[in-house]
């Protein structure tokens, strides 16, 4: 296969999941590709950032994904609605091989729920996160 390398440092995509009942799930896989694109094409990557917002009716959820590599350290940060996603242990040691192999240094982690909730979102069509920074 012939691997591209780019040069881009900053990457922020908006990847709303196709349906509320599996979006926490869909969201996962969506960062554990994009953690396989990161370490094969995106070797000067610093800030990935992948917002997910599901809304049906009055029902909604919403995710962000931040990856940041900042003064020779590489951390995740994981946002959620209601139940708080845990940075699952394939998430981690993907995102750990990039930190590893592109800045040589370890990966840290946390998690930090949205304060908004399911109606604010549902009400916003999933903006309510928008101004929201990692």
């Amino acid at each position: 296969m012939d691997e591209r390398k780019s040069s881009l440092k900053r990457v922020v995509l908006r990847c709303p999941p196709p349906n509320l009942e599996h979006s926490g799930r869909d969201f996962v896989r969506l960062v554990i590709l994009a953690a396989k694109a990161a370490l094969h094409s995106l070797p000067q990557l610093e800030v990935m950032e992948l917002w997910g917002t599901c809304v049906d009716g009055e029902e909604s959820s919403a995710y962000i994904f931040r990856y940041m590599y900042e003064i020779s350290r590489a951390s995740i940060v994981w946002r959620s609605l209601g139940n708080t996603m845990i940075a699952q242990t394939r998430v981690l040691a993907d995102w750990g091989e990039v930190a590893r192999e592109h800045h040589q240094t370890i990966l840290t982690s946390d998690v930090a729920p949205f304060l908004e909730t399911k109606r604010d979102v549902a009400e916003s069509k999933g903006l309510a996160y928008s101004s929201i920074c990692c």
